[in-house]
This record gives C-alpha cells, structure tokens and sequence, in this order.
C-alpha cells in the first residue's frame, strides 16, 4: 500500500514529493534518484541521511547511507554493499521520496512503500 504524497519544498529546491514525514532531517530513510548518462537511465537507491551541509544560495547536500535491494523481499533491504558505495553526498533535487521508518528483521530493512513505479537496485 502506497502512502499519500503531498508536495512540499525543500529549502530552495524543486517540490519534493513525501510519504509519511514532510521533513529531511539527520535519520530519516530516502530513496534517491541517480541518473546515469551511459543508456540514459534512471536508477534509486534507499538509503538513511547521516549528516548534512549547508551549501550556496540555501540548498543542502546530505551524505546518505545506502542500502542493498535485498533478493529475498520486494520491499526489503540489506545493509551489505561494499565501503566504497555504501555512502554518498547529494543534493536536495536528487531525494524524491522520504520514506517511513522500517520494521527491521533478521537484518533486513522492510519499508511499508510500494516502490513498484520505481527501478530500486
């Protein structure tokens, strides 16, 4: 099942669509988009803000801990990928969804989200 999304803007980022909390803050779980030139395609990853910076004209860049897609459960994910891609810095454009908290179980991350319109790695 699906949360409602409403629009709500982001410092002076472009409207950014919301499940269950309207707020990026330090803790909050993510799914970002990356867009790789290579094929011209879209892909997300889930991930937890762990910090964030302030950067010019307002906007902020946050550093994201990702997690895995795990082959167990659509909607769930693993802490399992290796150091170097485990942590990245983006900007405000790049969060689409904030997510709910997820019920972890047996070290898999279950998010109450339907990422079926989505191509989540």
């Amino acid at each position: 099942m699906q949360h409602p999304k409403t629009a709500v803007t982001v410092g002076d980022s472009l409207p950014l669509q919301v499940g269950v909390n309207s707020q990026l803050g330090v803790g909050k779980w993510v799914l970002v988009k990356y867009h790789y030139q290579t094929g011209n395609r879209e892909v997300y990853y889930v991930g937890q803000i762990k910090s964030h910076a302030e950067c010019g004209e307002g906007s902020k860049q946050w550093d994201v801990h990702y997690l895995k897609r795990s082959h167990r459960s659509e909607s769930g994910f693993v802490d399992s990928l290796p150091s170097d891609q485990q942590t990245d810095d983006v900007d405000d454009e790049d969060i689409v969804i904030n997510l709910p908290d997820p019920v972890v179980r047996r070290g898999i991350f279950t998010f109450n989200y339907d990422f079926a319109s989505y191509k989540v790695e």
